[in-house]
């Protein structure tokens, strides 16, 4: 290989790390997001069940 092969594969390589990197970050991002939601929805539902339960007639 030329070094100016070399060079320009070296450079797709880097901007492959740098955008798959980047996606890697917005999955992350997401499934926190996703998760928090799931949580929050989880947290409602039971807290709701555990007050019917305590107060049966409010």
């Amino acid at each position: 290989m030329t070094p100016a092969e070399i060079e320009s594969l070296s450079i797709a390589l880097m901007w492959v790390a740098f955008i798959g990197a980047f996606a890697a970050l917005l999955v992350y991002d997401a499934l926190g997001y996703i998760l928090s939601q799931l949580t929050r929805l989880l947290d409602r539902y039971f807290d709701r069940r555990i007050l019917a339960r305590r107060h049966p007639h409010d």
